[in-house]
């Protein structure tokens, strides 16, 4: 793309503004936590509601920061801000609003470790937010956007291409995707949803899955000038994950439909959203929310038929059914709670191994290839045994088992300087067209989503391998269209 012709597009302005600002911004936040921090050496007798509150305080607090720096909340900035408070902290903030009548014995993370950690892990949370937010408005003023992205990464690559790529992925994964899926729905359908996870299956089908749900954003993406064949490609993806929830875990489905609707809206519809679009959306995601809040009740009960389904959705619609669902995302908490119980007095810190060892995730564990290094990727394996079961992860948790409370606090800031980063390359990507690069940052948004309640190590062997099929295959039906060219003008 011509770089004079960008500039008179977004003359020589900065996804932040002034550098006064900038150190204003941050200076508020830097306050702003050590006030936490104050309160919580001081007070004990805080309340879950009080947790709540604070949490609403920050939260407002940085989402005015956000929105001074010029920094989109429909972005991955926002959108991972957002998850993260829910996902951390959820179950406070329905209790300080009223729409959950949480006692400290009723919430697991506080049965499981006890007030003191509890407290503990929620301060820490408050506080490394307000820090995540000092990583994006770093991360974000020295990003220009009237400066080229310099990634070395060709911008000429044909939509076409792209769907090609996609397609490609498709037919190596859909069969094996399609055959773990169906057996696993045997499984719940003659016994229940714990009974999905005894399917074991080799590590050739686990890989060849991997590429299933970029597919079908790669599809999306090459076609996103033809709004159609887009929203079919929507639509068809959405059921088969929403029906794929009654089987297994539902984070991964829900984290793709969100990104797939993301991809929709910034790549394929574009325009402004107006207000009846906006209510409309608003309706599908209460109803989707309703839809995923009985998959979790009836997964566990068992009880599935096309009148239970029904019933139950309605049900739902009575107005409780987002508060439930934030209260279930709020249980992410207790993985966190959990690494300041029990480090460094079960294990001692790990001092950033865990995210060296991570890259080592670039190789397939073919044979146990990898040995031992395998269990170190998630900190989850350095609880004791009894508490491990059927137990997700946490950024936050995974941060604080590395450093501890201080140490893992400065670290935030570093994890928001990175995701800032991804956030932005994506946005000027888009900006300049540059489809190819797009279509490479799309393949670590699924793991770094997925990363808010699960581990760094579960989006390197995505995003390396992902990113060298992309430009092999790229290159590859370049080459072929270019013979083929050649062909018939001989």
């Amino acid at each position: 793309m011509d770089n004079t012709a960008h500039a008179d597009i977004v003359p020589h302005r900065r996804i932040i503004g002034t550098p006064t600002l900038k150190a204003f911004l941050i200076l508020v936040n830097i306050i702003s936590s050590v006030i936490l921090y104050w309160i919580m050496l001081t007070y004990t007798d805080v309340s879950i509601s009080t947790i709540g509150i604070l949490s609403l305080i920050t939260i407002a607090v940085n989402i005015s920061i956000l929105i001074l720096s010029k920094i989109s909340l429909q972005s991955i900035i926002g959108f991972f801000l957002i998850g993260s408070y829910l996902f951390h902290l959820g179950q406070p903030i329905l209790s300080s609003l009223g729409l959950e009548d949480f006692s400290l014995e009723t919430i697991q993370a506080f049965s499981r470790v006890g007030l003191d950690d509890y407290f503990t892990a929620c301060f820490f949370a408050i506080i490394a937010h307000n820090l995540l937010v000092i990583g994006f408005v770093i991360s974000s003023y020295f990003f220009k956007l009237d400066k080229p992205l310099k990634l070395n990464i060709p911008s000429k690559v044909s939509d076409e291409t792209i769907f090609k790529i996609g397609l490609a992925f498709f037919i190596i994964s859909v069969i094996p995707t399609l055959y773990i899926d169906y057996n696993k729905w045997l499984l719940y359908l003659h016994g229940s949803y714990s009974d999905t996870y005894k399917f074991f299956y080799n590590g050739w089908i686990s890989i060849l899955t991997k590429p299933f749900m970029v597919s079908l954003l790669l599809m999306m993406i090459g076609k996103r000038k033809n709004q159609k064949v887009a929203l079919v490609i929507l639509i068809l993806s959405s059921m088969y994950m929403v029906f794929m929830m009654f089987k297994g875990n539902r984070a991964s489905q829900v984290i793709f439909l969100f990104i797939i609707s993301f991809v929709y809206l910034k790549l394929v519809h574009k325009k402004k959203m107006k207000p009846k679009s906006i209510l409309g959306l608003g309706i599908a995601g209460y109803f989707g929310v309703a839809i995923i809040d009985y998959i979790g009740s009836v997964r566990s009960s068992g009880l599935f038929g096309i009148s239970s389904v029904i019933d139950g959705i309605a049900k739902n619609l009575n107005g409780s059914a987002i508060a439930s669902f934030i209260d279930e995302m709020g249980c992410t908490l207790i993985s966190l709670a959990y690494s300041v119980a029990y480090f460094p007095s079960f294990h001692a810190y790990n001092f950033g191994k865990t995210y060296l060892i991570a890259l080592t995730a670039i190789y397939p564990n073919f044979g146990g290839a990898l040995g031992s290094l395998v269990d170190e990727y998630s900190f989850t394996n350095s609880f004791p045994e009894q508490v491990r079961q059927f137990l997700g992860g946490s950024y936050l948790g995974e941060a604080y088992f590395n450093f501890g409370f201080t140490g893992g606090l400065i670290g935030i800031i570093l994890i928001g300087v990175f995701i800032s980063s991804v956030s932005n390359i994506l946005e000027k990507s888009i900006l300049e067209d540059n489809i190819l690069t797009t279509a490479i940052v799309m393949t670590v948004l699924p793991g770094m989503l997925i990363w808010l309640r699960g581990t760094f190590y579960g989006m390197v062997f995505d995003f390396v391998w992902f990113s060298i099929a992309i430009i092999i295959l790229k290159n590859f039906f370049e080459v072929r269209e270019k013979r083929l060219l050649h062909r018939a003008n001989l």
